[in-house]
């Protein structure tokens, strides 16, 4: 299975709702302050928000590599339906490992 943004995206708001709600419950059976409990939420958002850029940063520059001439040739290559790509020139067709991959 491969994962995508929305599944992490998913996970993370579940996650940061369950710790939330934990804080939450902590706080109104007074096992931890109300500035406790406030401090804590704000640790937990600004620690979210940080993740969220870090994985950002990492799906764009996933993106990136996916959407090179490389991957995309490659991707095509390994179509069923595909016999054979032609690329421009052997250097390309060499830094692709397929058969069907092939040079004018």
């Amino acid at each position: 299975m491969q994962i995508n943004t929305s599944q992490i995206s998913a996970a993370g708001r579940h996650a940061l709702s369950f710790a939330m709600g934990a804080i939450a419950a902590a706080g109104a059976m007074h096992a931890i302050s109300s500035d406790d409990a406030s401090s804590l939420s704000t640790a937990l958002t600004q620690i979210a928000t940080g993740l969220a850029t870090v994985v950002t940063i990492l799906t764009g520059l996933y993106s990136a590599y996916l959407k090179s001439n490389t991957q995309q040739i490659s991707a095509v290559a390994n179509m069923p339906s595909v016999s054979s790509v032609v690329v421009a020139t052997p250097e390309q067709a060499n830094a692709i490992p397929s058969p069907k991959v092939i040079s004018q």
